[in-house]
């Protein structure tokens, strides 16, 4: 399952919006085919959300790797390399049509 990635871009900045509307393990989609590279990213579990959000680098994603972000909560992601690509990271919902919200910095 993909996951649409709602972007709004600039020239140095990219904003998101990804919502799981399942509760299997969907990979990130952005709209464009091509690599979505950032320098680093911020993950914000969306405040209205009914459960818990999951958010990783594998398909095997799982709720059991850790306790997840909960309704407000976020997390800072830098790559350990030059860049990341936004379609290597999938998310994971406790409840349908939970979802994040993504800003990062463009590479």
């Amino acid at each position: 399952m993909a996951i649409t990635l709602a972007t709004v871009k600039g020239p140095h900045f990219l904003q998101g919006d990804a919502v799981n509307n399942a509760t299997t393990v969907g990979r990130l989609k952005p709209s464009s085919s091509t690599a979505e590279r950032v320098s680093s990213m911020s993950v914000v579990a969306k405040h209205n959300n009914a459960g818990r959000v999951f958010f990783g680098e594998s398909p095997g994603l799982t709720t059991a790797l850790d306790n997840g972000l909960g309704p407000g909560d976020s997390l800072e992601l830098e790559p350990t390399a030059t860049w990341m690509d936004l379609r290597d990271f999938y998310l994971l919902c406790d409840v349908a049509n939970d979802g994040i919200d993504i800003r990062a910095v463009m590479a």
